[in-house]
């Protein structure tokens, strides 16, 4: 892990650093890391940990209640959980200890927004979509599917899917991703929102989807 200066290292090697100011640095390539993948991610892990160590998060409403916010791509919203489940999800309500609204003035009239925060329809589903029965927790590979032979492509929707461990699944992207590097082709076809708000959104198609992934629900099926 490199920094360009020996102050910068000491204003983001701290609990309290500005998230702001590191992630514009990482932009400048003022903070680099080298190494292996598994040993950099590995590293960057126990950091964050040893950097959060001790820090409490939530606000404590009462009655075992405690509220996070998240800052999702629907728009910031608060979440309530309770003994590890959330209970319920909301839009932020400001008071006064927040920033004050800005007021534009046209034709005579003023107009301020709500003091709260707007939340897309989609929002709404995530504790629906977390705690659905039908919800892929780990990689799943139709049955039928060799990726170094027959992939019976004709089978989509037809054969079951097996469970397989996360390194075999990210052994058949990587290579599949090789496979596929001619132009500008791209390889996945995205039905879950938590990607990034631009290319997560339900029915999005990135040109032309290969057959390796079919999607189903709310996670990726490997086909």
């Amino acid at each position: 892990m490199g920094f360009s200066d020996a102050a910068l290292g000491a204003r983001l090697l701290v609990p309290w650093r500005d998230q702001h100011e590191q992630t514009d640095v990482m932009k400048q390539f003022r903070l680099t890391l080298e190494g292996l993948d598994e040993l950099t991610y590995w590293f960057m892990e126990t950091l964050s940990v040893m950097l959060n160590a001790g820090v409490k998060w939530g606000t404590d409403m009462g009655n075992g209640v405690k509220r996070y916010v998240n800052n999702s791509n629907a728009g910031a919203c608060f979440i309530y959980v309770k003994d590890g489940r959330i209970i319920r999800m909301t839009p932020i309500v400001f008071d006064k200890e927040d920033a004050p609204s800005f007021t534009i003035e046209a034709r005579g009239k003023k107009f301020t927004p709500p003091r709260k925060t707007t939340l897309s329809p989609f929002g709404f589903s995530w504790k629906s979509t977390i705690y659905s029965p039908d919800r892929i927790l780990y990689p799943m590979k139709r049955v039928d599917f060799n990726p170094n032979g027959e992939r019976n492509c004709e089978n989509r929707g037809v054969s079951g899917y097996q469970r397989i461990s996360w390194d075999e699944a990210m052994d058949i992207v990587a290579n599949e991703n090789q496979t596929r590097e001619e132009g500008l082709r791209a390889w996945l076809y995205f039905n879950q929102r938590a990607v990034t708000p631009h290319l997560g959104q339900p029915g999005i198609l990135l040109k032309h989807p290969p057959p390796l992934y079919e999607c189903h629900r709310y996670n990726f099926r490997g086909s």
